[in-house]
């Protein structure tokens, strides 16, 4: 898998775990009818709510991921790289 796609699949994924989160945190436990209500209202809905839920939004569910995500591979291309080095360096000699 390719460094890309990788770093998406990551992404997505904390997106996922971070979404419910914020969702139970800010408005409680919410039913599939209160969402399909919701969803009605498509974009025009939620650019006339509150602000600051749109602003707690980006920070939980986007640039949490995003920083996550990071560091994610950060860590794991500075803990994979010198262990191919050395493998590359023993196949020579």
């Amino acid at each position: 898998m390719n460094y890309y796609s990788k770093g998406f699949t990551y992404l997505i994924a904390f997106f996922l775990i971070a979404l419910p989160l914020w969702i139970n945190k800010y408005f409680g436990v919410a039913s599939v009818d209160q969402l399909l209500f919701t969803f009605k209202f498509g974009l025009k809905g939620a650019l006339t709510s509150d602000p600051m839920f749109i602003k707690r939004f980006v920070k939980w569910c986007l640039i949490g991921p995003s920083v996550l995500t990071c560091i994610l591979l950060m860590l794991e291309t500075r803990f994979s790289l010198p262990r191919l080095y050395n493998d590359k360096q023993s196949l020579q000699n």
